[in-house]
């Protein structure tokens, strides 16, 4: 929650995904209309922040703060505000600096990520932990949007979709991503 309002902080005194917007805009090297669409997907996290704000950042002393609003903090809010964080970020990396390289939101871990939690968390658990990582991965990365006129990238996106996908071992999948793979390859090298 904390890094979803530090993310979402206009100040000055802080490096985040608005201020860097708030700069993009008054530099005019980026198309304002543009600008002013993610600032706005960055406005959905409001909910957070103004919570974060009023119980954990600042006093959260209802009798000093008569205005403060009751908690009520949900799942959704907090995907609500990934996502649109996710989604500025990737934008803004890939469309208004114009960076070529392709990225996943999670990366893929090159540790054992269940590794803390197997102390204390019983060994059924852990596969329960697991079950739900990898949908939520997929889940996350396919927030990636494709950029305006990028068809292939939007193909990718109905292929990791697990309601249309109908196939058990997985080939007809893999035989898909490795032609969408070879066109892209080709687009980059303008054959």
């Amino acid at each position: 929650m904390l890094t979803i309002r530090r993310l979402c902080d206009d100040g000055r005194t802080v490096i985040s995904l608005r201020r860097v917007l708030i700069e993009a805009k008054a530099s005019s090297d980026f198309p304002n209309d543009q600008i002013n669409q993610l600032s706005c997907k960055l406005d959905s996290c409001g909910h957070v922040c103004e919570l974060v704000n009023n119980y954990v950042a600042h006093i959260a002393n209802p009798l000093r703060r008569p205005n403060v609003k009751e908690w009520n903090l949900q799942a959704g809010h907090l995907t609500e505000a990934q996502r649109a964080i996710c989604e500025v970020a990737v934008t803004l990396d890939r469309d208004l600096f114009q960076r070529k390289n392709p990225v996943k939101i999670i990366p893929v871990p090159q540790f054992k990520i269940m590794e803390e939690f197997e102390h204390w968390v019983p060994d059924a658990d852990i596969k329960k932990l697991w079950e739900f990582w990898h949908p939520h991965n997929n889940v996350v990365n396919a927030w990636i949007l494709p950029a305006p006129g990028d068809s292939m990238l939007e193909f990718k996106r109905v292929l990791g979709n697990p309601d249309w996908q109908r196939d058990p071992v997985g080939k007809a999948r893999a035989e898909a991503y490795k032609v969408v793979d070879e066109l892209m390859t080709q687009r980059r090298n303008g054959t």
